[in-house]
């Protein structure tokens, strides 16, 4: 039985040479590919393989951005919400844990992928609303693929604490690692905090 293997690059010319030069060892079957670590968890949730041959600094692959906002914003406690497997939770929050931040509640929807792109931003303001703990330092929407950027404002307004997106850490990371400290209407508490002392981004 052929080695199946996944291809995992952010370069699509990379992706498809790996594929050119693997195709022609018999013994390799590559059964997918992905251009970013969404794409990838997605891939390895439907895909059964035995090997991932993965690009370590692709895109979507890190935690960094949102862990810099969480130190932002003194975040110690939190509640999670995903439209993720609860395989890929349990990972999250065993990584999140790890950095120091207790994940109180966190809730996996599992929802097909071909609808994190299409779930109104309002589905994720009740999903958090149903996850409430009054201890909750922030309420957490993760994945880049979702629309939850267009609700961190309303979930604040609701649940009277911060609320961050993967979309909105990403994007605030992104403009302070380039000396960018603008306040930013309509993106949360995040985007409205004040300028950090120079050498502390």
């Amino acid at each position: 039985m052929a080695l199946r293997i996944l291809v995992a690059d952010d370069h699509v010319a990379v992706r498809e040479g790996l594929r050119w030069m693997l195709h022609s060892d018999e013994a390799i079957e590559v059964v997918g590919d992905a251009a970013n670590g969404e794409e990838l968890m997605a891939l390895l949730d439907r895909t059964p393989c035995d090997a991932v041959l993965l690009d370590l600094s692709m895109p979507v692959m890190s935690g960094l951005d949102v862990l810099a906002a969480l130190r932002a914003l003194n975040v110690r406690r939190l509640v999670m919400v995903s439209p993720y497997p609860q395989r890929i939770n349990d990972d999250e929050k065993a990584f999140l844990e790890e950095a120091g931040v207790s994940v109180l509640r966190e809730r996996a929807l599992n929802l097909p992928p071909r609808e994190w792109a299409v779930t109104p931003p309002g589905f994720w303001v009740s999903a958090l609303e149903e996850n409430v703990d009054t201890t909750a330092d922030l309420y957490f929407m993760s994945c880049t693929n979702i629309l939850s950027i267009d609700a961190v404002e309303a979930a604040e307004a609701k649940l009277g604490r911060p609320a961050l997106s993967s979309n909105q850490a990403t994007l605030w990371h992104c403009l302070r690692l380039l000396g960018r400290d603008d306040a930013v209407p309509g993106l949360g508490r995040l985007f409205s905090l004040a300028p950090a002392p120079a050498g502390t981004a």
